[in-house]
């Protein structure tokens, strides 16, 4: 049964199945000489920005069209238990994607060269069938009983398009090429009729036809839109007029001023170690600061990035700042046993309690002195996303050398 509630702010990613159809299914997508060649390249950049996507989002959501090659490309580089975490978790989900847009091999005057419809049978609409097509495309396979495991669980994680969405795509995308914003893609009418485009300029059509429902279903279903897909070549005009940065670009503002590479750039550094995905999504630090960043709203510039994140980090409150805490914070200093572990992160228990046992003895009656308050004081001081940015100057240094 496919799903139909929204994707709740997930990610919507299009490029790894664009890319897993072009250079793992034969006679579909022939790639072109300069293509094949550019493999070791695209496959890094699409490792890279996968590595980039879950980090800083809670969800991702994958455009299947058809077999779901894009679990095994997660399956090769996150093994199955990487797999099966991230779906436990809940950050992955698919979208079996049924709608297409085709074109008229002959051109006709007064008929736009392009037309919509929709598949209605096997891989493109059913998920089980789309999942077991899918793995039968790795080079060393499951075992019957992985695959029918992995099955289970990824057919309840299927999104359906909603009926309907391609109708006006045709109109749309041919409304952008009259108007020249299709130029860059390499389509401009400024020389010939819409009726006379080549088979060349048509597939380029098509794509940003299909680049087009992929913005109008993330749109209905409430998602993002990748950094990397072609989604943002063909709206860029229309996103700059109503500009908000993207977690993305929030977060390459942060590192800016933090003067230390962004996440894509750390990863490309430390050799492109796909072992440490899960590791640092499931770090402490990592969740609370998807969080953070899931709360940035309204925010257009670097700067003013830039600015909440300072204030975030000189605004932290801490157990001593909030109400219980400044209520019992005297006692605390007094007795500061074992005790007081369980009034702060759990992590900080044993230390507040080794603390305890060497300033505090209830025999000599010993009181900390302003020293000892501000350093304790330090130690359980609220999160801050600053903490996140340490974990990754951590990870760096620990590659560097």
């Amino acid at each position: 049964m496919l799903a139909k509630q929204d994707l709740n702010g997930a990610i919507f990613n299009t490029e790894l199945n664009d890319f897993c159809r072009k250079y793992f299914i034969k006679g579909q997508v022939e790639p072109t000489q300069d293509e094949v060649l550019a493999f070791p390249y695209k496959y890094n950049e699409i490792k890279t920005s996968l590595f980039e996507s879950l980090i800083l989002h809670n969800k991702v959501n994958f455009k299947v069209e058809g077999e779901n090659i894009p679990i095994c490309f997660m399956l090769n580089e996150l093994g199955l238990r990487g797999v099966e975490e991230l779906i436990d978790e809940g950050a992955l989900s698919f979208t079996l994607w049924s709608p297409m847009v085709m074109f008229l091999v002959d051109n006709q005057y007064g008929v736009d060269p392009l037309c919509a419809g929709r598949h209605n049978n096997g891989v493109y609409v059913d998920p089980e069938e789309s999942i077991v097509s899918g793995l039968g495309f790795m080079r060393n396979g499951l075992r019957k009983g992985e695959i029918r495991a992995i099955t289970r669980k990824l057919r309840d994680l299927y999104h359906a398009v909603p009926k309907g969405i391609e109708n006006n795509c045709v109109r749309i995308t041919m409304s952008a090429l009259e108007s020249g914003k299709l130029e860059q893609l390499g389509l401009s009418l400024q020389d010939k009729s819409k009726h006379e485009l080549n088979e060349k300029e048509k597939k380029i059509l098509i794509n940003c036809a299909s680049d087009l429902l992929g913005y109008k279903y993330l749109i209905q279903k409430r998602a993002q839109v990748s950094p990397t897909s072609n989604i943002q070549i063909l709206l860029k005009d229309s996103i700059k007029k109503a500009k908000e940065f993207s977690k993305e670009e929030l977060f390459s503002a942060i590192v800016q001023f933090e003067n230390i590479p962004d996440i894509r750039t750390s990863f490309q550094n430390m050799g492109l170690p796909m072992d440490e995905l899960m590791k640092l999504r499931k770090n402490k630090n990592c969740k609370k600061f998807r969080s953070w960043l899931s709360n940035l709203n309204g925010i257009s510039n670097p700067l003013e990035a830039q600015r909440y994140y300072v204030d975030s980090i000189q605004s932290a409150k801490g157990f001593f700042d909030t109400w219980l805490g400044k209520s019992t914070k005297s006692v605390f200093m007094m007795i500061l046993g074992a005790s007081a572990g369980s009034y702060v992160d759990s992590n900080l228990g044993p230390i507040i309690g080794a603390a305890g046992m060497q300033f505090a003895n209830p025999v000599t009656d010993y009181i900390l002195d302003m020293a000892d308050e501000y350093l304790i004081s330090e130690l359980t001081k609220g999160w801050t996303p600053k903490l996140f940015i340490s974990e990754l100057e951590s990870l760096n240094f620990k590659y560097s050398v």
